[in-house]
């Protein structure tokens, strides 16, 4: 192994570039009196990837930049199941498509019947809307969701 190597995977940590926090909003779905209502919950998580680039868009009319972005959570502290559902501190959380993540802590909080739109507004360069979900954990000292987002 050569000097630069980082061992912290192997030891089960995520590398120290895995320095980022986030805040997740997801949604539960409850069904009510032939109603389906949506509600909003929120989980702090530290020691994330967070990346994003830009990407321009032409439709011939218009050009305008989309942002890109990857997140990785790891499994530390949590459990990772096929349905995309994690414990942490003994609190379930998911991460769907749909849901929001948000860079850094925020005291926020999505009401009933609020689809999160005033959200992306008020942190439009760090709110983002889940696109993509992929559970990591062949090697398990690296194990984490891979999130994307736009």
């Amino acid at each position: 192994m050569g000097k630069n190597f980082d061992p912290c995977f192997c030891k089960g940590k995520v590398p120290g570039w895995w320095n980022d926090k986030i805040t997740l909003f997801y949604r539960e779905e409850r069904a009510a009196d032939d109603r389906t209502t949506v509600q909003w919950n929120k989980i702090q998580l530290k020691n994330c990837f967070f990346a994003c680039e830009y990407a321009a868009l032409d439709n011939g009319t218009v050009r305008r930049e989309q942002a890109k972005v990857t997140l990785r959570i790891p499994s530390e502290q949590r459990v990772l199941s096929e349905c995309g559902t994690c414990r942490q501190n003994g609190r379930l959380f998911s991460l769907s498509p749909g849901d929001l993540v948000v860079r850094g802590f925020v005291r926020d909080k999505i009401k009933d019947g609020v689809t999160g739109v005033q959200l992306k507004e008020k942190y439009r360069t760090r709110a983002f809307t889940i696109t993509h979900v992929q559970r990591n954990d062949r090697l398990s000292a690296t194990a984490h969701y891979h999130v994307r987002a736009e």
